[in-house]
């Protein structure tokens, strides 16, 4: 059995500026600027509270790292709605992100994300240090699993602006972001993961996107890994076990990304 071990460290709220508008992006750095930092980013819809990029940021400065969760939208005053959001949106932000955390002096900028906080990676264009793509979406996956829901129960809202499925517990979308998955379906999505640093592709094993994340990986440029958690749905949330593997996996690769990795020991041990 393993444990996740980590110490009480300095966590401060940070406001990033989004140029052009009057709003920002709300963000917890834990540790501080000197040290490489790491944004974690949260899946769609979800915040910096959501169990991966909040363990993470609980495990990485363990191994000499920095993190900054993101909040991409919230309910804070002169923050984004996430109705207002494409994933466009989020790229364009995560690129203002990685330039505010460079100007503050970090030596180096990694990133990790889960599900659409992955494919607002691999559509951002500021080059990272190195990245982890937790289960990325990809838009071919995301036509099946709409076609699905919509054999079932679902509704359009389209006044609102939102897409309100009714299926299961439910979930709701911005309508503008569903249609820009219309636009963007049929291109080559894992072009996207052609990019100059360093790519780790954490697959869940019994989730849609398996052979997607596969797809990522096979375009990418070296050096580059793939992993797949056997066990694990979408969410990677499944078990102890498996959030274990994710971050170890997570750790070692931002660790190698690095040009000398630390000497202290995992805080993952085994009991």
């Amino acid at each position: 059995m393993k444990s996740l071990l980590f110490t009480a460290r300095p966590e401060t709220a940070v406001k990033i500026p989004i140029p052009g508008t009057s709003l920002h992006i709300n963000a917890i750095l834990r540790d501080n600027w000197s040290q490489p930092v790491a944004i974690l980013l949260h899946g769609l819809p979800a915040s910096s509270n959501s169990h991966l990029p909040f363990f993470t940021a609980k495990l990485l400065p363990e191994h000499g790292f920095a993190t900054l969760r993101v909040n991409l939208y919230n309910e804070e005053p002169d923050t984004r709605d996430m109705i207002d959001c494409l994933l466009q949106t989020h790229a364009d932000d995560l690129d203002t992100i990685v330039r505010f955390v460079r100007a503050q002096g970090a030596p180096q900028v990694m990133a990790a994300g889960h599900s659409y906080g992955g494919l607002t990676i691999l559509r951002s264009t500021e080059k990272l240090d190195g990245a982890v793509l937790w289960d990325p979406s990809h838009f071919e996956c995301s036509k099946e699993f709409d076609e699905k829901r919509q054999q079932t129960r679902h509704a359009i809202l389209q006044k609102e602006g939102a897409t309100v499925y009714l299926a299961g517990m439910g979930r709701v979308e911005p309508l503008a972001m569903v249609n820009e998955r219309l636009k963007y379906e049929d291109l080559p999505e894992e072009e996207l993961a052609r990019k100059d640093y360093r790519l780790l592709f954490i697959a869940a094993g019994k989730g849609d996107l398996k052979p997607y994340v596969q797809k990522y990986y096979e375009a990418a440029n070296q050096p580059k890994q793939h992993v797949v958690i056997q066990n694990a749905t979408h969410a990677l949330n499944d078990s102890d076990e498996i959030l274990f593997e994710l971050l170890e996996e997570t750790a070692t690769w931002l660790q190698a990304c690095r040009a000398e990795k630390p000497k202290s020991q995992s805080p993952l041990t085994d009991q």
